[in-house]
């Protein structure tokens, strides 16, 4: 079993003074939401072995919240590739990025890629608000496999809060 917690960056500052968006930070509620969405994470027991997120401030900042209450021992790795990605690039890198005895990983991205690809995992339109979170258990052990086996949302977090996946 492979599990993918699929995550929206939570709420980012408006750019500012030419700010590029790529460097937006998050606001100070964006910091509160993302720990109380790696306390929901917490409760139920989910750790993740490995953390990738886009390169973007907004997305590291994210990860780097979540990674430090979770799983501070375990790898973090931002990726320029995720910055915009498409449903599909992130697909082909959540694929690709897990080796055999790593079980869970956390990906942190963008809209609207990440959101395209949450509601097809699900299986259903969603909305994908900032620090929104898909937790999706694969039936398989090998993560190049993912594309092609059933898989199923555990749950939904939103505002920091446990949706039931039905």
């Amino acid at each position: 079993m492979k599990t993918v917690l699929l995550m929206r960056h939570a709420e980012a500052a408006d750019a500012i003074n030419g700010m590029r968006d790529f460097e937006r930070p998050l606001t100070d509620a964006g910091c509160v939401m993302a720990a109380k969405t790696a306390a929901v994470l917490k409760m139920a027991q989910i750790q993740p072995a490995l953390t990738i997120c886009s390169a973007a401030h907004r997305t590291t900042q994210t990860a780097q919240i979540l990674h430090q209450l979770l799983a501070p021992d375990s790898p973090l790795t931002p990726c320029e590739e995720l910055y915009n990605a498409s449903a599909e690039r992130y697909s082909r890198h959540i694929s690709a990025q897990g080796s055999d005895d790593c079980s869970t990983i956390l990906f942190v991205g963008h809209n609207p890629g990440l959101a395209m690809l949450l509601c097809y995992w699900a299986g259903r339109i969603t909305s994908v608000p900032p620090c929104t979170m898909g937790v999706f258990e694969f039936d398989t052990d090998d993560w190049s496999q993912i594309a092609h086996v059933e898989r199923r949302l555990r749950f939904l977090i939103r505002k920091g809060s446990e949706e039931t996946a039905a």
